[in-house]
């Protein structure tokens, strides 16, 4: 091989040397511009902070909702000065509307049953509830102008009200009770009492129960399928002062009995009253201002047994009652928020999120 050909052969050699390298060259140049660029992809994030909830801060109810649980009549909600409120409905009330002393607007007579008897003078008059009578056995016409019978022994007066509470009492329950009645009386002497002995009278007299007068305050549903005595006074001695069977001693010698409070049951026992008549009638119970007027037959001939007044001059019935609450009951206000995928056109990730608020 002459000179001349091996430069020609080493030349042809240099030639593709050359190209092989510049396309070397260029190949990984495209390669790293191609990883370029997918890096730049994925640094194109957008960060930023968004606010989910929209009207964060209860400027109105708009987005706001509520959602009850158990009874919703228990709890109220409100949005009103930049503030979501609950509140428990809960509050305590008061019953007094029986107080002082009773009138014929609230009240009114009737009888204790359909065959009892009434006294002879039955009233509500400005000192409160009035009762008079006089059993005499006699066919004459005694003092009150009603003509004597033996069977008008025991008459007895009811004055009724109705009372109707505000609410349903199912949704409360009576926290505290309290019930006065204050009544006096006056009577003749000739009432035969366990302080005289009337023993020494013709045909010798006898007694069991004597001659008395109750008087008392009922509660009872308005059908009155349950009764309850909630405060009573039975007289023992009014008309004491020994007096033969027939006659009477007058107005000037009575026997009387001054302002009395009646005794009333234990407050525990009155709750229970009320809530039983509560429980035939949610909302209404009658309440009864009585009086009972015993005269018993104590000789075999006529006698005469004389009240000037019997009178229930005040009665007070108060009560407390509260709300009874659920204890199941809740309430929230709630909104339906974006999903986090429709917060951007974009995928989202979330590397933090956070929950405040203020009460």
């Amino acid at each position: 091989m002459t000179r001349t050909s091996r430069k020609a052969i080493f030349a042809c050699i240099f030639f593709f040397l050359l190209i092989f390298i510049n396309s070397s060259i260029s190949i990984t140049a495209i390669f790293i511009n191609s990883n370029e660029v997918h890096h730049l992809e994925l640094a194109a994030e957008i960060p930023g902070e968004r606010q989910w909830i929209i009207n964060s801060g209860f400027e109105s109810q708009e987005y706001w909702f509520k959602e009850y649980e158990g009874d919703y009549t228990d709890v109220e909600g409100l949005i009103i000065g930049n503030q979501a409120n609950f509140k428990i409905i809960g509050e305590s009330w008061t019953y007094s509307n029986i107080s002082g002393t009773p009138n014929d607007t609230h009240w009114s007579p009737g009888k204790e049953s359909a065959i009892s008897i009434l006294p002879d003078v039955y009233e509500i008059n400005s000192y409160g509830c009035n009762a008079t009578h006089e059993y005499w056995e006699s066919s004459g016409i005694n003092i009150y102008g009603v003509q004597g019978n033996q069977s008008r022994n025991n008459p007895i007066i009811h004055w009724n009200r109705i009372v109707s509470m505000p609410f349903d009492m199912r949704d409360y329950f009576i926290t505290s009770a309290e019930i006065t009645a204050i009544f006096n009386a006056s009577a003749d002497i000739n009432l035969e009492t366990p302080y005289e002995s009337i023993e020494g009278e013709p045909n010798n007299g006898y007694a069991a129960e004597y001659d008395h007068a109750r008087f008392y305050v009922l509660l009872s549903d308005l059908n009155k399928v349950e009764t309850y005595e909630a405060t009573y006074n039975q007289t023992k001695d009014l008309g004491r002062r020994y007096w033969p069977r027939f006659g009477r001693g007058g107005r000037a010698s009575a026997s009387k009995i001054n302002d009395t409070y009646m005794k009333p049951v234990d407050e525990n026992d009155l709750i229970f009253y009320l809530n039983r008549v509560l429980s035939h009638n949610y909302q209404n119970f009658r309440v009864t201002l009585g009086i009972d007027i015993y005269n018993e037959d104590n000789y075999a001939s006529a006698e005469i047994d004389t009240w000037y007044y019997l009178l229930i001059k005040s009665c007070n019935l108060s009560f407390d009652y509260e709300k009874k609450i659920n204890r199941f009951t809740s309430i929230s206000w709630k909104q339906n928020c974006d999903k986090i995928s429709d917060l951007s056109e974009y995928p989202v990730i979330v590397q933090n999120a956070t929950l405040n608020f203020n009460y």
